[in-house]
């Protein structure tokens, strides 16, 4: 009974200990002396105190290391203060053998990082990173962003090109990252056009999130890239989805976007075998019911379509085209006849431009309901 009894003391003890060290290692190594980890723990906050207690955490860790030859946290904490000492090449061999031990010891791979970074050796560091996001959850958000701010730099793109395209399950978040929160947008769009033709799954989702913020800053053609390597099949100077299959969706700026009003609604309808947007207004409400970015060069078009449906009394739909980002006005298109064309110029000015649906409910009681559909752009054979 006493040695069950004794059992269960140390068991507590070294249990609290393991507890406390995270806090407070100082404490945690007078309840429990001996326990290793502990030991390890309390040399690290000892180098962190004061590199003057270089000495006392070498010596710690090693006794961690002696009473525990596995304990990578050990190994680590001497390669740490071997590291201060001047004695570089000890701490290379002393992390090495920390990582041989365990690959889930951030810290460690954490220390691996470092040291690619300071000898530029690029593969090297995102070689570390990877082990470190594989293994331990807790390296996210310590690691990510640094990832993401790391966009700036060729080297590094093109080494995560390398080691996204073997899909590590920390791929996604990154990329769903670096599209929220990447301020370099030459090297965000390049990692993902250079993924999409290594044959990854660019997530639609940072498609339209890194293609939006792209547009949004003026990068248009950064943007355009973007949504063609995700869509190979787009054509640049051209209306997409025409048939508004994927209305609604989350597409990006180049795809169908569902501006939401009061008193408006809209759906993809099928007319024979065209697609459409169906749209029903009430009465005094109106606007801007779709929108779409279009990149055309300067010169003439002609934008052409149908009206396959309208309610009597209802006043027809309208096309806008406007420069992007300056607003400067290119054409408004009453799409009044069943079918319709018209021809419009492109100024030099404009890399980009908005094409949005415009509907109105007017007076009627009934409000207005129609249908738009079969949009194409085309060069303008009057040579506007």
């Amino acid at each position: 009974m006493v040695a069950l009894t004794l059992v269960a003391v140390l068991m507590l003890r070294e249990s609290l200990a393991y507890v406390v060290r995270a806090t407070d290692p100082a404490l945690a190594l007078r309840i429990d002396p001996a326990n290793s980890e502990v030991q390890a723990s309390r040399a690290e906050q000892l180098l962190r105190e004061s590199p003057a207690n270089r000495a006392a955490a070498e010596a710690l860790a090693r006794r961690a290391l002696r009473r525990s030859p596995v304990s990578a946290a050990g190994a680590r904490m001497i390669a740490t203060a071997r590291d201060v000492a001047g004695d570089p090449a000890s701490a290379r061999r002393l992390i090495a053998y920390a990582a041989s031990l365990s690959q889930r010891d951030l810290p460690t791979q954490v220390w691996l990082i470092q040291d690619a970074v300071q000898h530029n050796d690029v593969p090297r560091a995102l070689h570390h990173y990877d082990i470190a996001l594989r293994s331990s959850d807790a390296s996210k958000p310590l690691l990510l962003p640094v990832l993401v701010s790391a966009l700036s730099q060729p080297a590094v793109v093109a080494g995560l090109v390398d080691t996204i395209a073997a899909r590590p399950e920390w791929a996604p978040g990154f990329l769903a990252q670096a599209a929220h929160e990447s301020q370099d947008m030459g090297g965000l769009a390049a990692l993902i056009a250079r993924l999409a033709r290594r044959g990854y799954p660019i997530p639609i989702a940072v498609v339209a999130e890194s293609s939006r913020r792209m547009a949004d800053a003026g990068r248009y053609d950064l943007a355009w890239n973007v949504y063609a390597a995700a869509h190979p099949q787009a054509v640049r100077a051209a209306i997409h989805d025409p048939g508004f299959q994927r209305l609604g969706s989350i597409d990006g700026p180049f795809a169908w976007t569902v501006v939401p009003g009061n008193g408006l609604s809209v759906e993809q309808r099928r007319y024979g075998a065209q697609g459409a947007l169906s749209y029903r207004v009430q009465t005094g409400a109106g606007g801007m019911v779709a929108r779409q970015l279009l990149m055309l060069a300067p010169g003439g078009f002609r934008l052409s379509g149908a009206v396959p449906e309208r309610a009597d009394g209802s006043a027809p739909p309208a096309l806008r085209l406007t420069c992007a980002g300056s607003g400067q006005p290119i054409a408004t298109i009453a799409a009044d006849k069943p079918g319709f064309a018209q021809p419009f110029v492109v100024p030099a000015d404009c890399p980009a431009q908005w094409l949005d649906i415009l509907v109105d409910g007017g007076d009627n009681p009934l409000g207005a309901s129609g249908a738009i559909g079969g949009l194409k752009v085309s060069p303008d054979q009057a040579g506007r």
